[in-house]
Protein backbone atom coordinates (compact mmCIF):
# COMPACT_ATOMS: atom_id res chain seq x y z
CA UNK A 1 0.00 0.00 0.00
CA UNK A 2 2.04 3.16 -1.30
CA UNK A 3 0.22 5.40 0.85
CA UNK A 4 1.83 3.54 3.75
CA UNK A 5 4.87 2.57 2.50
CA UNK A 6 6.41 5.85 1.06
CA UNK A 7 9.53 4.02 -1.46
CA UNK A 8 6.43 2.14 -2.90
CA UNK A 9 5.30 5.04 -3.85
CA UNK A 10 7.90 6.32 -5.44
CA UNK A 11 9.04 2.99 -7.34
CA UNK A 12 5.61 2.71 -8.43
CA UNK A 13 6.10 6.19 -10.39
CA UNK A 14 9.59 6.02 -11.87
CA UNK A 15 9.69 1.93 -12.23
CA UNK A 16 10.67 1.05 -16.14
CA UNK A 17 8.72 -2.10 -15.71
CA UNK A 18 5.71 -0.22 -14.41
CA UNK A 19 4.30 -0.15 -10.70
CA UNK A 20 5.41 -3.81 -9.87
CA UNK A 21 6.04 -4.78 -5.68
CA UNK A 22 8.73 -6.67 -6.34
CA UNK A 23 10.82 -4.24 -7.66
CA UNK A 24 12.73 -3.39 -4.63
CA UNK A 25 12.71 -3.80 -0.86
CA UNK A 26 9.76 -2.85 1.18
CA UNK A 27 9.61 0.20 3.80
CA UNK A 28 9.61 -1.97 6.62
CA UNK A 29 12.93 -3.45 6.06
CA UNK A 30 14.52 -0.18 6.60
CA UNK A 31 14.33 -0.30 10.09
CA UNK A 32 16.99 -1.17 12.45
CA UNK A 33 15.30 -5.27 12.48
CA UNK A 34 16.91 -5.28 9.31
CA UNK A 35 20.38 -3.43 9.77
CA UNK A 36 22.59 -6.52 8.71
CA UNK A 37 20.77 -6.91 5.61
CA UNK A 38 20.58 -3.41 4.81
CA UNK A 39 24.19 -2.55 5.48
CA UNK A 40 25.09 -4.76 2.89
CA UNK A 41 23.79 -2.48 0.24
CA UNK A 42 25.63 0.88 1.95
CA UNK A 43 22.33 1.77 4.21
CA UNK A 44 22.65 2.69 7.54
CA UNK A 45 20.43 3.28 10.36
CA UNK A 46 16.37 3.11 9.28
CA UNK A 47 13.26 5.21 8.25
CA UNK A 48 9.64 4.70 9.57
CA UNK A 49 7.88 3.56 6.82
CA UNK A 50 5.70 6.48 5.82
CA UNK A 51 8.93 8.73 5.68
CA UNK A 52 10.23 9.67 1.95
CA UNK A 53 12.94 12.43 2.35
CA UNK A 54 17.04 11.92 0.43
CA UNK A 55 17.57 8.73 2.34
CA UNK A 56 14.47 7.10 1.78
CA UNK A 57 15.07 7.97 -1.93
CA UNK A 58 18.89 6.50 -1.78
CA UNK A 59 17.14 3.27 -0.42
CA UNK A 60 14.75 2.71 -2.85
CA UNK A 61 17.14 3.67 -5.86
CA UNK A 62 20.04 1.15 -3.98
CA UNK A 63 17.62 -1.40 -3.40
CA UNK A 64 15.89 -1.40 -7.04
CA UNK A 65 19.45 -1.76 -8.91
CA UNK A 66 20.00 -4.65 -6.39
CA UNK A 67 16.82 -6.46 -7.76
CA UNK A 68 17.53 -6.14 -11.00
CA UNK A 69 21.42 -7.02 -11.46
CA UNK A 70 22.19 -9.90 -12.94
CA UNK A 71 23.37 -13.62 -11.81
Amino acid sequence: MPQHKRSLALIYSVNPFGADHQSHEHDPFYTEQYAGRMEQLGLVGGLPPDVLNADKVRYAFRTQLFYQRDG
